[in-house]
């Protein structure tokens, strides 16, 4: 494990200062965890992957395509 220095916004500190106090972790294992995440949404190429809705955005381009017709679209079926 390497040992690095940040400095935080003091609401920043609060926040995981508050978050530490009520989970029982320390601020360094919260920062560690919220890396993780982040860190796992990169690609290889540092670009954040696509994820959630933006997965799907322009798979249909039909002007009369609606929010109704998804489950049709996604799925097979209503």
């Amino acid at each position: 494990m390497h040992r690095t220095q940040i400095c935080l916004e003091e609401a920043q500190y609060a926040a995981l200062r508050e978050h530490s106090r009520r989970t029982g972790k320390s601020i360094a294992a919260i920062i560690r965890e919220i890396l993780d995440r982040e860190l796992s949404a990169l690609g290889t190429t540092g670009r954040k992957r696509a994820s959630g809705l933006s997965k799907i955005q322009g798979l249909v381009r039909d002007p009369g395509f609606g929010g109704e017709d998804h489950d049709e679209t996604l799925y097979g079926g209503k």
